[in-house]
This record gives C-alpha cells, structure tokens and sequence, in this order.
C-alpha cells in the first residue's frame, strides 16, 4: 500500500507523481507541475523514489506488468451508512465570475453505488442527463466539466442512488432520489464555497445523503399519483392548493412564490441584501417573459412581514414596467401577501 511521499504512477489512468495527503482510500498525488490529482489508494502504484517517472511521461501501463490484484477498500463502521454528496470544483477559485466548473460525486460509504445524475431548467418539462454509472466505495468521480456558460442551465439537479456490495452480504439501503434547487448566483460568491475533505480548494456541495438521511427526498409515488387523472372536487382549496393548482392545470394567472426558501437551497451565507437581490432577479426573470403578453397576468407570492419585497416589487414594476398595473391578490385563493401584476 503507498504511503505519504511515495512516487506513484496510476493503475488505469495517465499520469503519476508524489503522494502529499491521504484522506481515508484517497491519495493526493502531487504531479512536477504542482498541480494534486485524488486517485484511489488501489489505482496508485510505487515506482522508486530514486527514479520517479515524470507526471506527463507516465503511460496507461500494459496488463502484462500488473503483478497483484489490487487490494480491496478497507470499510469503516461510519460507511456502513451511506454519505454521498455532488460538488462543483473551480477551476479557478480567484475568477469565479468566469471559470469553468467540475462536477464530482463523492461516495463516502462502503457500497457501490449505481447512479444518475441529470439537470434541468426550472421552466423546462424534461431532464438532461450528465452522467450514469458506479461509483466505487470510498471514492470520487468526475461527471462532467461544467462551462460557465452553461451554467445557467442547471437550475435543478436531479441524484438517483442504488446502494450494493458485489460478492458479499449487505444490508439492504432504500433507493435513494433527490431533486433539488440551484441558486446560478453562488458560484459567483466566494463566502459560498467552503473546505472539505474531498477537495483541495473550497468547493459548493450539494449533500444527497448524510448517514442514511436523504437530504432532499422526492416522493416518486406521489408524482405518479399526482400525474394520473383525477374527479373533480368542488370543495374550496385552500391557498397553498390553488397555488399548487394553478401551476399545473395552466389555468388562471401564474403564480410565483418569492419566498427566499423556495428560491435557493439554503440561505447559509446569504445576506438580507443577496436575499433580497435573488428574489428581484425572480420577478425581472417572468416579467421579462410575459412583457409582450398583453392581458396576461402573473400573481407574486412575497409574504406580509414587514413588506420590503412587496415595496421592492412595485418600486421595480414603476420603473421597469411602467404600463403594468399592480393591485392585491385575492387572499381567499393566495392568502395575505401576494400581488396580482396585469400587462398592458
């Protein structure tokens, strides 16, 4: 087994270099140009330190010189529930408004895991895969370069997870699936990118599952049930199901929750004034799209509190979209809190 300042080349891969950090089965291999690339213990093979063959001249080696299997992932009591998380790696953390991303799935546990991984548009019907496959115990993949450009595409992110151990017993693990939001405007922040073990710069990570709790769980029997045709009910709905209603069916005006929560993953990091400024660039984002809709009408869900949104809103339809005209919602079908805008 290699061992901190060890010369290694790898197993399956191009490249090579000098071990400087070991986290769990993950070696840090440090190449001539300075640059550490996380490798799997069981990829890594010893070449002399007398003789270390450079990062760059370091081949895929033929099958011929493989003398021993490589060794199993030593498990851990903690992996025996699963860890697994997405995290997006800068390409360069000093130019976060312009540089290109890596997307990594960590699998931090002692299983295999079957997954996919997709994105989306939050206005788009239909998902776009970035990548499917196993991940080994103990290790991290790359799914896909992510361009800066692209980013805004990947408004939400999709993580399906199957749980297994070939050629042993195990415990049995629920199939894991999340959906989840993307703020575009975190990684443009650096306060939003933090250290972790499974990367030497700060990253942003998107948790998927933590010691077997699922971080955003998605109820795929309720989504099928919610798609199957149903009787019509002539009670009252409440505010949240005609909000809920109204989106689906495309009955009525849209409507558009601006309530910070619905907006972002989470608010760690965020100021009131970052908050304040992804709820405004929501409301620009659909006025822009119903503008040159005369006689459409688009219902705001801000919230009472102390009304900052709501003046916000209306500071900005004046401003921006002054042939608009703005008047309280029906609170019996949105509750207290959201403004109806009618574009003329």
């Amino acid at each position: 087994m290699a061992n901190i300042g060890d010369y290694v080349r790898f197993l399956n891969d191009v490249g090579g270099g000098r071990i400087t950090r070991i986290n769990g089965q993950i070696a840090y291999v440090t190449d001539e140009d300075g640059f550490d690339t996380p490798m799997p213990l069981r990829e890594c093979v010893v070449v002399p330190a007398d003789n270390p063959a450079p990062a760059a001249s370091v081949g895929k080696p033929e099958k011929t010189i493989i003398e021993t299997p490589a060794e199993p992932v030593a498990e851990t009591p903690e992996g025996e529930k699963l860890t697994a998380a997405v995290i997006f790696e800068p390409h360069d953390i000093k130019r976060l408004s312009t540089t290109d991303f890596d997307a990594l799935l960590v699998n931090d546990s002692n299983y295999h895991l079957l997954y996919s991984v997709a994105m989306r548009e939050s206005d788009a019907a239909e998902w776009t895969l970035i990548s499917a496959g196993t991940v080994e115990p103990g290790t991290q993949i790359l799914l896909d370069e992510i361009a800066h450009d692209d980013l805004p595409l990947l408004e939400r992110l999709s993580v399906q997870l199957i749980a297994y151990k070939p050629g042993k017993a195990y415990e049995m693990k629920p199939a894991v699936a999340i959906e989840t939001k993307i703020d575009n405007t975190r990684f443009a922040k650096l306060h939003c990118f933090s250290r972790s073990d499974y990367s030497t710069v700060p990253v942003l990570t998107v948790p998927v599952v933590e010691a077997d709790a699922v971080s955003r769980p998605v109820n795929l029997a309720a989504i099928v049930a919610d798609a199957a045709p149903k009787p019509a009910d002539r009670r009252q709905a409440s505010p949240a199901a005609a909000v809920n209603a109204g989106s689906r069916n495309g009955q009525g005006p849209q409507v558009v929750d601006l309530h910070i929560s619905e907006l972002v993953d989470s608010t760690s990091g965020l100021t009131p004034t970052d908050m304040l400024a992804r709820q405004v660039e929501e409301f620009h984002r659909h006025m822009k799209a119903l503008k040159k809709k005369p006689g459409a009408r688009i219902i705001f869900i801000h919230g009472k509190g102390e009304g900052v949104l709501r003046h916000t809103i209306l500071d900005q339809l004046h401003r921006y979209y002054p042939k608009c005209e703005a008047q309280d919602a029906s609170f019996r079908e949105y509750g207290f809190g959201a403004t109806q805008i009618t574009i003329h």
